[in-house]
């Protein structure tokens, strides 16, 4: 496999300044991947290999940029749906660690995405998506069943019933590598994110939808710069082609939903129990493998100028900086809260309720409410509606909003100020009927 390379300091420059000064489409996030694999007591008769998986520009969901290896491994090749990278433990080199670093563009292509983008193929054979195989018991007849029971008018309709199912149906419970299957996963009740995806990909292929699973890694919130394998699951839609669902995830405490994915999956293979990273330990007792897995999001400095301009009310340069983290991460309810109100202070009216609207939304807890309701609080005052600026912070103060020495000083609440039951609110007063 060739990928562009150069030295990654001046490539990631450049990428991050054209991520800045162009919004990015189709929700696409500009990611870099550091694999570092730590190989001790090494000899001159250690034998076996070091494999780790590679990623692989895929239309719509993803784009490797760039990939650099400090050891170049012995082989780099395709097998089967996958790319691996090999490296001979006999090699002197590898007493240093072997670091892999790769930049990458990640986009969302979830049922929301594919109806605005689609992506279909042509010729594609789909019968291999149809089969009755090990882990996929279409023809079990509990699962046929259960297919049976959820089919809708149309498969659209089967398709979201099935979803719903399974994510009602199954409570997550990890199995790691235990060899499990749709028709236990069905039986038990419970299962990881392996068991969520091949119950759901059964009772597709059951219904005669085609489906398949995706070995893969999903990016964890960026302050905690963690990462994890997972397993989701793609359907053929004609017309569409392969639109990506993760039951599992809709069954936590997440945005995702049967519509819409968070812009968080790097796609490695489309085989099930693959192994992403393995190596020949136990062929060689005293050999000591480890591996790590770090990851950067390129936006970090955009979202630190985007809450800077916003306290500052340099709202084209937050504005700016907005529309770019929005067309990456759109369920994200601050963001959207934010623009929302930038461009109320700009009187674009119209189009600051809408975005407002999706903080409602996306927003998940009371806590996160309650912003979005001071939100509109700012809204209704910029727009000089004080009664229903005031009638929102009623509804902010009652689910427990209580800043009001910071409302005193929020200039965009300054048509509210000689306001005397505006005042009453902001020392704690309530307001005589």
């Amino acid at each position: 496999m060739n990928y562009p390379q150069c030295s990654p300091k001046y490539f990631i420059t450049g990428l991050i300044l054209c991520f800045i000064a162009i919004p990015l489409t189709h929700c696409q996030r500009l990611v870099t991947l550091t694999e570092i694999v730590k190989v001790k007591n090494i000899t001159h008769t250690t034998q076996g290999q070091v494999r780790v998986m590679i990623p692989e520009t895929i239309p719509g969901k993803q784009q490797v940029l760039n990939i650099e290896y400090n050891i170049k491994p012995n082989t780099v090749h395709k097998v089967k749906s996958y790319t691996m990278a090999k490296w001979d433990l006999s090699r002197s080199e590898i007493t240093q660690n072997i670091r892999i670093t790769t930049t990458l563009l990640i986009s969302r292509f979830d049922w929301l995405e594919a109806q605005t983008n689609p992506l279909p193929i042509n010729g594609l054979l789909l019968e291999p998506y149809l089969r009755d195989e090990p882990n996929f018991r279409k023809n079990n007849k509990n699962i046929q069943k259960k297919a049976r029971e959820l089919k809708g008018p149309t498969d659209m309709e089967t398709l979201e019933n099935i979803f719903q199912f399974v994510v009602d149906h199954l409570e997550y419970h990890v199995f790691d590598w235990q060899n499990r299957g749709a028709s236990k996963a069905l039986r038990q009740q419970k299962g990881d994110c392996t068991e969520y995806s091949e119950l759901m990909i059964s009772l597709c292929r059951a219904s005669g939808i085609p489906a398949r699973i995706v070995t893969g890694k999903t990016l964890k919130p960026s302050f905690k710069r963690r990462i994890g394998a997972h397993n989701w699951v793609e359907v053929y839609i004609p017309a569409y082609g392969w639109v990506a669902f993760d039951p599992t995830h809709a069954d936590g405490r997440t945005s995702t939903s049967f519509e819409r994915m968070e812009n968080k999956y790097v796609y490695y293979s489309n085989e099930r129990h693959v192994e992403l990273f393995s190596h020949d330990a136990k062929k060689n007792p005293r050999l000591k493998v480890t591996y790590q897995l770090d990851w950067v999001d390129h936006s970090a400095p955009v979202e630190r100028n985007a809450y800077l301009y916003y306290s500052q009310a340099e709202n084209q340069r937050a504005k700016a900086s907005l529309d770019t983290l929005i067309a990456i991460r759109p369920m994200d309810y601050e963001l959207r809260m934010m623009r929302g109100i930038v461009k109320a202070r700009e009187h674009d009216f119209q189009s600051a309720l809408m975005d407002l609207q999706l903080a409602v939304l996306y927003s998940k807890n009371e806590q996160e409410k309650n912003r979005v309701l001071y939100a509109f609080v700012k809204y209704f005052a910029l727009r000089e509606d004080k009664e229903l600026a005031l009638s929102f912070l009623d509804s902010a103060i009652q689910l427990g909003f209580d800043k009001y020495e910071f409302m005193s000083k929020d200039t965009d609440l300054q048509s509210l100020w000689e306001n005397p039951e505006f005042k009453n609110r902001i020392i704690g007063i309530p307001t005589k009927d």
